[in-house]
C-alpha cells in the first residue's frame, strides 16, 4: 500500500494488501497507504476498488455483516534499524469520540527476524512498570524526558516466533534490531510521547489551536485558513498544519 516502501533513519516500513489511507495522504496521492493490484483481464487499480466490484465474492458475507466492504485489519512489514518512537494508540470508544473514527489502533506483532549489527539484542517497550503513576509520567512528560519516559515502560528482548499484543493505551515502542509483522486494526491514529516543542527548528514560535470534538472540525479548518491569510503575509512564512 506504501509504494515504494517508507525508509527513513528508524527504519522500513511496507503496508501490504490494504484499503486503509494514511492518515494524511499527499495531495497528489489521495490513496496513498492503498494497495493496488492486477486483475485477471489486465487492469491496474486499487483493492479497495476491486473488492466494490464483486464484494461478497471477495469477502464473504459474514466478513461484510461485521466490518462492511473493507478488511478490518491492515497489515505491515517493519523493519527497526533504531528505536521507534514511544507511543500508543486509541481503543475503538476513544477513537470514535475523539475522532470519529470506527476502529482503534490496538496491534499485534509477530517477530520473523532480529539484527545481529544493533548496540544490545533486538527489544520492544511494552505497558508501564508496576507502581508508576500518573504524576511520574506527567513529570517527565512536561519536561520532555523521553529517555526517563521509556524507563517507565517494561522492555522486553524478543526472540524469532514470538508474538506480542499491544491493546488500546498501551505505550509501546518497536526497539532497534527488530523485523516484525504487525497486524492491526485499519487506522493511523498514533499519539506520540513528546509535547509540542514551543519553538520550530528556525526559532520561530509555533501555535497550537486544540479541537478534539469532531463536530468542530469544519470550525478548526475555517480558523486556520482565517489565521493563515491574517498572520501568513509580509514574507512570514507560516504554514498552517492540520
Amino acid at each position: 500500500g506504501v509504494e515504494p516502501p517508507v525508509d527513513d533513519a528508524s527504519g522500513s516500513e511496507a503496508w501490504i494488501g490494504s484499503v486503509t489511507r494514511v492518515a494524511r495522504p499527499p495531495q497528489d496521492k489521495p490513496n496513498y497507504g492503498c494497495s493496488e493490484v492486477t486483475l485477471p483481464d489486465g487492469r491496474r487499480c486499487f483493492l479497495f476498488e476491486a473488492i466494490a466490484e464483486n464484494p461478497e465474492a471477495a469477502l464473504g458475507k459474514e466478513h461484510m455483516r461485521r466490518n462492511g466492504t473493507g478488511l478490518g485489519m491492515l497489515i505491515k512489514f517493519l523493519d527497526a534499524q533504531r528505536q521507534y518512537g514511544l507511543q500508543c494508540h486509541p481503543t475503538r470508544p476513544w477513537a470514535k469520540q475523539m475522532w470519529n473514527s470506527s476502529y482503534g489502533k490496538e496491534e499485534s506483532w509477530y517477530v520473523i527476524g532480529t539484527r545481529d549489527d544493533t548496540e544490545e539484542p533486538a527489544y520492544i517497550l511494552l505497558g508501564f512498570k508496576e507502581g508508576v503513576t500518573r504524576e511520574e509520567w506527567e513529570k517527565h512528560y512536561f519536561a520532555d524526558d523521553l529517555k526517563a519516559l521509556e524507563g517507565l515502560c517494561h522492555k522486553i528482548h524478543v526472540q524469532v516466533g514470538e508474538t506480542y499484543f499491544v491493546g488500546g493505551g498501551c505505550p509501546h515502542a518497536l526497539g532497534e534490531g527488530c523485523f516484525v509483522i504487525e497486524v492491526q486494526e485499519p487506522s493511523d491514529i498514533t499519539l506520540g510521547a513528546r509535547p509540542l516543542p514551543e519553538k520550530d527548528r528556525s526559532g520561530r514560535p509555533i501555535e497550537l489551536l486544540a479541537c478534539y470534538d469532531p463536530a468542530f472540525r469544519f470550525m478548526s479548518e475555517w480558523w486556520k485558513q482565517l489565521y493563515g491569510e491574517s498572520e501568513g503575509k509580509d514574507g512570514k512564512g507560516l504554514f498552517p498544519a492540520s
